[in-house]
């Protein structure tokens, strides 16, 4: 059964285990709702995001082969809610999505 459920939801059997005992010792809500984290809370949303990849997925500006992480910051900064994001905030929502800066022309 947890195979079944580590297949279907992708997940590793001790998330799977520790949901289990969230559940016994909690009851549902508390086993279904992940706790609060530590740490800066996410500053670009999905509209954000794909304006990232948008751009990520264009043609390069004139003169350019193709995009870089420098030249991808440089023109979003100019965005509206974009004007703080650095090149390696953009590499990790690109890394995400599966989309490669490599032989993009």
């Amino acid at each position: 059964m947890d195979s079944e459920i580590e297949d279907f939801l992708e997940v590793d059997r001790t998330t799977i285990w520790r949901t289990k005992q969230k559940y016994i010792n909690e009851g549902l809500e508390h086993a279904l709702q992940e706790k609060e984290r530590s740490g800066q809370p996410v500053k670009y949303g999905a509209k954000q995001k794909a304006e990232v990849i948008a751009t990520a997925c264009s043609r390069p500006p004139e003169g350019r082969a193709r995009w870089t992480l420098e030249l991808l910051s440089d023109t979003l900064k100019e965005k509206e809610g974009l004007s703080t994001i650095n090149s390696e905030t953009i590499r990790l929502i690109l890394k995400k999505t599966n989309v490669n800066l490599e032989g993009r022309l």
